[in-house]
């Protein structure tokens, strides 16, 4: 699983986040055969030189990124679990449990 670095997302979700914000078109898709991403390669050279590389995400897409972003890690997994017989008051380990 690849993880988008901006948001700390898987990048799948990321695209599909932009996909249904109307943000298609900021996720490029390469072409697989070589004629093409030499093509693909050109273009993307002209447009860095042009100054217009890269399109910028809609809002609606940026705040919905930036609500589902983990940029801290989540430790609330790793807690112990609470035993049930425990909480029922019918462990007998006591208090080792």
């Amino acid at each position: 699983c690849i993880f988008d670095l901006q948001y700390g997302l898987p990048v799948q979700l990321r695209d599909k986040i932009l996909a249904e914000n109307g943000s298609k078109n900021s996720v490029a898709l390469v072409p697989q055969s070589g004629a093409n991403q030499s093509w693909y390669a050109q273009q993307q050279a002209l447009a860095i030189e042009q100054g217009t590389a890269g399109v910028v995400a809609g809002e609606a897409a940026h705040l919905k990124l930036q609500e589902v972003a983990r940029m801290q890690p989540r430790y609330e997994r790793n807690l112990a679990k609470l035993c049930t017989f425990f909480a029922r008051g019918e462990c007998n380990r006591g208090k080792n449990c």
